[in-house]
């Protein structure tokens, strides 16, 4: 029961993630002068809030379904759940936003009377741009594992993350989003 309202909540949060993101890239988009590789941070929290919905609507369609008891290969889990991919791609991007970011406070400490030209050179849109593509090229090993599985692996037909990403995956990610920020 407690699970069937979370699938409900989550869409709502969501909605409001996406809808949070989109006004802060507004506001970056009309104020000058600030780096617009700050509207990555932005982007990768609309994508974030994409997977919640979809991961909402599909944790209450098979929870609706009576199907969560059932269990299905990992590699299906890529194909029915999108909001996996999502999660492993939002924080591939803000794992380097925060390296990179790591970067330039240290450069700025280091570095102060140079640190105005260096910093135009990396702080730009298409370096953030690099970065997203880096992140989505960071998704394929985390799942490939998953993909080429013995196909007598089964999870449950929830899909959870942390059942469809292989271990030696999965364990580093938690390390990363705890220790990082």
């Amino acid at each position: 029961m407690l699970e069937d309202a979370l699938y409900q909540i989550i869409p709502v949060l969501g909605l409001a993630t996406i809808l949070s993101a989109i006004l802060v890239l507004a506001i970056l988009w009309k104020v000058q002068g600030n780096p617009r590789i700050l509207m990555i941070f932005a982007v990768t929290d609309v994508v974030n809030g994409v997977a919640f919905i979809s991961c909402g609507f599909y944790g209450t369609f098979v929870t609706r379904s009576g199907n969560e008891n059932e269990f299905l290969q990992p590699s299906l889990c890529i194909l029915r759940a999108p909001h996996l991919l999502m999660w492993a791609f939002v924080d591939a991007s803000q794992v380097l936003s925060l390296l990179l970011f790591f970067f330039d406070r240290t450069l700025h400490a280091f570095l102060p009377l140079a640190y105005d030209k260096i910093s135009k050179v990396y702080l730009t849109l298409k370096s953030g741009l690099v970065m997203c593509g880096a992140s989505m090229v960071g998704v394929i090993p985390s799942f490939y594992g998953t993909v080429t599985a013995n196909s007598s692996v089964t999870v449950s037909k929830l899909c959870r993350f942390e059942q469809v990403v292989l271990h030696h995956f999965y364990e580093p990610r938690l390390i990363f989003l705890e220790w990082l920020p």
